[in-house]
C-alpha cells in the first residue's frame, strides 16, 4: 500500500514548465487571453528568464493596446530568445504603435536578419517605409515579400500603391493586375487600378475598373467621384450624371458628387439644374468652397451676375480666409482689383486639377509649352543651359526643355502639381515656393527662365521682372506667355485670369534691363470653343 501511494503522488506531480507553456499557447489560440496571461505569469515565477513566456505576455499587452508595456516585455524576452524572428517583428509593431518609426524599422530589419524569408517582416517594413516617404526602400521590401510568396495578394497591392506614388504607372498597373488575379473580389485593387489607368490617360479602361470596384463595394465614395469624372472626360455625360446620382444615393453627404454632377450639368448647358445641385452641396457642407464657386459660376453663365455676386458675398461672410472670395468678387467688378491671385486660390485650383491636368489641357488644345520651346530653339542659344521652369505644373515644359538643360529646376505653389512633376522624372530640383522668392534667392544662377501661362495668375509684374533680371546671367533669356489686352497695364478678367498689355511688358522690360528678342501672336488654348488670344514673348537680359 505505501508503494502504491508513492506512485500516486508521482503521477500528480506539478506540470513541467513546457507543459504549462503549451497550455498557455492553446489558451491564446482559442482566445482565452486572461488564462494565457495567468499561465505565463506562473511560468515566470518559476523561471524568471523564460523568454517565450515573456514574449507571449508582450503579445498579450499588444492586443490590449498597452504598447509601451509590450515593448518592454518583448525587449526583455529577446535577451533570452535572440534568434526568434517573431519577437523582433512584434517588438517592431509595438514601437511603430508608439510612433517610434526609426526604432521599428531597425527591429523589422533585425527580424529579417534572423529569418530572411519572414514574409510579415518584409510586408510590415514596406508599409512603414512607404508611410515615411522612403519610396525606393518600400518598393524593395514589397518586392522581397512577393518573391517569398508570389501569391501574397496584399504584397502586390501595396507594391502597386508605392509604385503609383512614385509615378511608375506601368509597373503599378502590372502590380494591381497581379493582385486582382489573385483575389478578384478585392474592391480596393480595382479602384486603385482605375486611378492608375486614369493617370495614364486610359480612361475607358479606368471606367471598367471603377465600375468593378463599385460593384464589389458601393461604399467607395471616391470611386463614384472618379468614375463620374472619367465618364465626363470621355464625353459620356448622361452616364456620368447617372453615376453621380448613384453616388449621392449611396452617400447623401458626398459634396464632391454633387459638384461633379453640377459640372456635367453646366457642360450640358442645364444651368438652372446645375445651380440647384450646387445649392444641395452647400446644404451638405456650407464651407465647401468648390460648391460656392460652382453655384456662382452657374448663376454667372445664366447672366445673373447680381446673384453670383451675392453667392460669393454670403460665402465670404462665413469664411476664415476671405481673400479668395475677394478675388472672385473683383473678377465680377466688385471691390478693388488685387494685383495678383491669392496663393491659396492658385494652389487649391491646380491641386483640384492635378490628377487629370494634362488630359484636360489637351482637350483645350493647349500648346503654350510647344510655342515657348520652339521660340527659344529658334534663337539657337548656347547649350547646355541652367533653366528654371516657373509654375511648372505637371512638367509639360520641363519635358520639352530637358534636352537643353544642364540643370532644370521646377517651381510651383500647388503641392499636388509638384508631385505630378516629380513623376515625370525630368527635373533636377522641384520647389514648392512662390516664384518671385525663388528668383530673388537665385542671383545670376540661370540662363533661361520659362513661365508658361504663369503671369495670367500674377497680374502686376514689376517684382517678378526685377527678380528675373537679377536671377539671369548676362545674356540670359526670359520666355513667357501672356493673355493680351489692347491698352492699360493689366486687368483681372471674369475668367479669373489676368491679361497684360504689350506696352506694359515693354515698359517693364526696358526698366529692368531687358531687350525684346521675340514676340508673336498666339492662340494659347480654346475656351468655349473659341481661341484665347495671347503673346509668346522672349526677353534677353543685358550682356553685362
Amino acid at each position: 500500500m505505501p508503494v502504491t501511494l508513492c506512485r500516486m503522488n508521482q503521477s500528480m506531480a506539478e506540470p513541467t514548465i513546457q507543459q504549462v507553456f503549451q497550455q498557455a499557447v492553446r489558451c491564446h489560440q482559442s482566445g482565452r487571453l486572461p488564462e494565457a496571461e495567468k499561465l505565463c505569469q506562473q511560468i515566470l515565477r518559476r523561471q524568471p528568464d523564460h523568454g517565450d513566456a515573456m514574449h507571449m505576455l508582450g503579445i498579450l499587452a499588444l492586443q490590449k493596446g498597452e504598447h509601451d508595456v509590450a515593448a518592454d516585455l518583448i525587449r526583455r524576452a529577446i535577451l533570452h530568445i535572440p534568434s526568434n524572428p517573431h519577437a523582433h517583428c512584434n517588438l517592431a509593431t509595438a514601437l511603430q504603435n508608439m510612433a517610434k518609426a526609426d526604432e521599428a524599422i531597425a527591429a523589422y530589419r533585425q527580424a529579417i536578419a534572423v529569418e530572411p524569408r519572414l514574409l510579415k517582416a518584409h510586408s510590415n517594413l514596406g508599409v512603414l517605409l512607404a508611410k515615411m516617404g522612403q519610396t525606393d526602400e518600400a518598393i524593395a521590401a514589397f518586392r522581397h515579400a512577393v518573391a517569398i510568396d508570389p501569391n501574397f495578394m496584399f504584397g502586390h497591392y501595396n507594391l502597386g500603391n508605392v509604385l503609383k506614388g512614385k509615378g511608375d504607372l506601368d509597373a503599378a498597373i502590372t502590380a494591381y493586375r497581379r493582385a486582382i488575379a489573385l483575389q478578384d473580389d478585392f474592391a480596393n485593387a480595382h479602384f486603385s487600378l482605375g486611378n492608375a489607368l486614369g493617370s495614364k490617360g486610359l480612361l475607358e479602361e479606368s471606367i471598367t475598373a471603377f465600375r468593378r470596384a463599385l460593384a464589389l463595394d458601393p461604399s467607395l465614395k471616391t470611386a463614384f467621384i472618379n468614375l463620374g469624372f472619367s465618364l465626363r472626360m470621355v464625353g459620356r455625360l448622361d452616364e456620368a450624371i447617372a453615376v453621380y446620382h448613384q453616388g449621392i444615393a449611396a452617400h447623401p453627404q458626398a459634396v464632391e458628387c454633387y459638384c461633379g454632377l453640377g459640372n456635367v450639368l453646366i457642360k450640358k448647358k442645364l444651368l438652372k439644374e446645375a445651380a440647384d445641385v450646387y445649392r444641395q452641396a452647400i446644404a451638405c457642407d456650407p464651407n465647401y468652397a468648390v460648391a460656392h464657386r460652382g453655384l456662382a459660376n452657374a448663376l454667372e453663365l445664366q447672366g445673373d451676375i447680381p446673384a453670383a455676386i451675392a453667392t460669393f458675398k454670403a460665402a465670404r461672410e462665413g469664411s476664415s480666409d476671405p481673400a479668395n472670395y475677394d478675388y472672385e468678387l473683383a473678377a465680377l467688378g466688385v471691390g478693388d482689383m488685387p494685383s495678383t491671385s491669392p496663393r491659396k486660390y492658385v494652389a487649391s485650383l491646380f491641386d483640384e486639377y492635378a490628377e487629370n491636368f494634362d488630359r484636360h489641357l489637351r482637350q483645350l488644345r493647349y500648346i503654350v509649352p510647344e510655342l515657348l520651346f520652339n521660340a527659344v530653339r529658334a534663337l539657337n542659344p548656347p547649350l547646355p543651359m541652367d533653366i528654371i521652369d516657373l509654375g511648372c505644373g505637371t512638367g509639360m515644359c520641363g519635358e520639352l526643355f530637358r534636352p537643353m538643360a544642364r540643370q532644370l529646376v521646377g517651381v510651383d505653389v500647388a503641392p499636388k502639381m509638384i508631385d505630378k512633376a516629380r513623376q515625370r522624372g525630368v527635373y533636377d530640383q522641384l520647389k514648392e515656393q512662390d516664384i518671385t522668392l525663388v528668383l530673388q534667392e537665385s542671383p545670376r544662377q540661370f540662363d533661361l527662365i520659362v513661365a508658361a501661362d504663369v503671369f495670367i495668375y500674377v497680374g502686376k509684374l514689376e517684382k517678378v521682372f526685377e527678380a528675373a533680371a537679377a536671377a539671369l546671367r548676362p545674356g540670359g533669356l526670359l520666355a513667357f506667355s501672356i493673355e493680351s489686352m489692347e491698352s492699360g497695364e493689366y486687368v483681372l478678367r471674369t475668367s479669373r485670369r489676368y491679361a497684360q498689355s504689350v506696352g506694359y511688358i515693354q515698359r517693364l522690360a526696358s526698366r529692368c534691363g531687358f531687350k525684346e528678342v521675340s514676340m508673336q501672336d498666339a492662340a494659347l488654348r480654346t475656351e468655349d470653343n473659341l481661341p484665347v488670344k495671347g503673346k509668346i514673348i522672349i526677353l534677353q537680359s543685358a550682356d553685362t
